[in-house]
């Protein structure tokens, strides 16, 4: 009987061994699972940051246009430089835009978000006055430079 303990414990001993390197790989196993989608929830966080304030930065842009603060090309500026920012986490929407080129597609861009700025804020008269002012404006602007030429912004970009 005391050999069969002796053997038992002999044989166990190495089973619990096994059994807690298996717990600790599969905790390790978990943490970086963890520690994975961890990650990629702050990355979420950081992009829907990053979208929340372009969609700020787009509609003040969009109400000084309206105010006629800016012209449609310094508001296609300033859309050109939100879109690009934060690095790592730029807008691209601008290239589903109809368009020969980057800067006629951020300039209808942002007559599209005038428009839709407008929608909820004038009458369908006034919304379709201002769309026919701006889509002219950029077809004359590119009847007389035969491209969208857009300004340079400041040296210190802010938009506040």
């Amino acid at each position: 009987m005391r050999r069969l303990s002796k053997l038992a414990l002999s044989l166990s001993a190495p089973a619990v061994v096994l059994i807690a390197l298996s717990l600790s790989w599969w905790e390790g196993r978990e943490a970086g699972a963890l520690r994975a989608a961890t990650q990629r929830h702050e990355d979420l966080n950081r992009r829907l940051a990053a979208a929340v304030d372009r969609n700020e930065a787009k509609t003040r842009v969009v109400r000084r246009l309206l105010a006629r603060e800016l012209t449609l090309f310094e508001a296609a500026a300033w859309f050109l430089h939100i879109d690009a920012n934060p690095p790592g986490h730029e807008d691209p929407n601008w290239q589903w835009f109809q368009g020969s080129y980057l800067e006629e597609k951020i300039c209808r861009q942002v007559i599209k978000w005038a428009d839709n700025y407008m929608r909820e804020t004038s009458s369908p008269e006034l919304v379709s006055q201002e769309v026919v002012r701006l889509e002219s404006e950029l077809a004359d602007h590119i009847a007389r430079n035969g491209k969208v030429i857009l300004p340079d912004l400041p040296a210190e970009v802010t938009m506040d």
